[in-house]
């Protein structure tokens, strides 16, 4: 096991309790047909910086084979849009927070790179995940148009249902 998420066990709590819920919500929550909600793309965002692209990759995958074969019955939407989220993760945190935040194998910090920074990012992600999906699942059969607005009121659906997850997931140094 990675030492990064050997080390944290309350980490692995977090993302296991975050993937049930996204099992749940996928189950559950019917918003219609230009609205679905996904918090995977917060699950990998909040995995440790010290884990390397291809094990952020492998994760990906597992936890999207596990929502698309408990959940959705489509196989290999969420895995690919989410392996997607993994390869590109690294790459939005080096651009929006900080290039040594990767190379240090620092934790990400909201109260040192602020709220706005990290929502910025997942919201990134979010609707870098809900694009693949999106093409996906439904190129040759909507309209453009149909696409973009879905994956736009996906996009901000799911960052909504995320930001409650925000502080616990990001916020260090907090005292019991």
């Amino acid at each position: 096991m990675n030492p990064a998420l050997k080390n944290d066990n309350t980490l692995i709590l977090k993302l296991v309790v975050l993937l049930i819920m996204q099992l749940v919500v996928t189950d559950y929550l019917n918003l219609g047909p230009l609205v679905c909600v996904s918090i995977l793309p917060l699950i990998i965002f909040a995995l440790p910086t010290s884990i390397s692209p291809a094990l952020m990759m492998s994760i990906a995958f597992v936890c999207g084979c596990m929502v698309d074969g408990i959940a959705e019955g489509i196989w290999g939407i969420n895995a690919f849009s989410l392996v997607l989220v993994a390869a590109l993760r690294n790459f939005i945190v080096n651009i929006l927070i900080d290039r040594e935040l990767i190379l240090r194998q620092l934790p990400i910090d909201m109260k040192k790179y602020g709220w706005p920074t990290i929502l910025l990012c997942v919201t990134i992600l979010t609707a870098v995940f809900f694009l693949a999906y999106c093409i996906c699942d439904m190129a040759s059969q909507r309209p453009l148009w149909f696409i973009i607005v879905k994956v736009i009121c996906s996009t901000l659906a799911s960052v909504a249902l995320s930001v409650p997850a925000l502080g616990p997931l990001f916020i260090k140094g907090r005292t019991k």
